[in-house]
C-alpha cells in the first residue's frame, strides 16, 4: 500500500480482495492457471507482489508514469516495461502476463 513501511498481506476470500479486514476490491479469485485481482482504488497502491514456491511476480503502479530512482541492486522498472499503455480517461486496465 502507498507509503506503507511494511508489506501487507492481501487475502482473497469469497470473491473479494481483503486487506487488514477491509474489502479493497472484487471480483478476486485464484485459479490453477490464473489469478484475478481487482482494486477499487488503484492509486492507493505502489506494488503488488504475487509469490508462490517457484516464482515471484511484481506489478508496479506508477502515478503519472513517474518512476522512483532505483537503488543499487534494484530493478530499473521504467526500462523493464516492454509496453506502455496510456489510459486516457479510463479507470481500469487489464494486464495479461504470459510465461513459458
Amino acid at each position: 500500500k502507498t507509503r506503507s513501511s511494511q508489506p501487507e498481506l492481501l487475502a482473497i476470500k469469497n470473491g473479494k480482495c481483503i486487506l487488514n479486514g477491509i474489502t479493497v476490491g472484487s471480483p478476486c479469485e485464484v485459479q490453477t492457471v490464473r489469478t484475478v485481482i481487482t482494486f477499487s482504488e488503484v492509486p492507493d497502491y505502489d506494488i503488488l507482489e504475487l509469490s508462490n514456491s517457484k516464482n515471484t511476480y511484481k506489478v508496479f503502479f506508477m502515478k503519472d508514469c513517474e518512476f522512483p530512482t532505483p537503488k543499487f541492486g534494484q530493478i530499473i522498472v521504467e526500462r523493464s516495461i516492454p509496453l506502455y499503455r496510456f489510459l486516457g480517461n479510463k479507470t481500469e486496465e487489464n494486464v495479461v502476463f504470459a510465461m513459458k
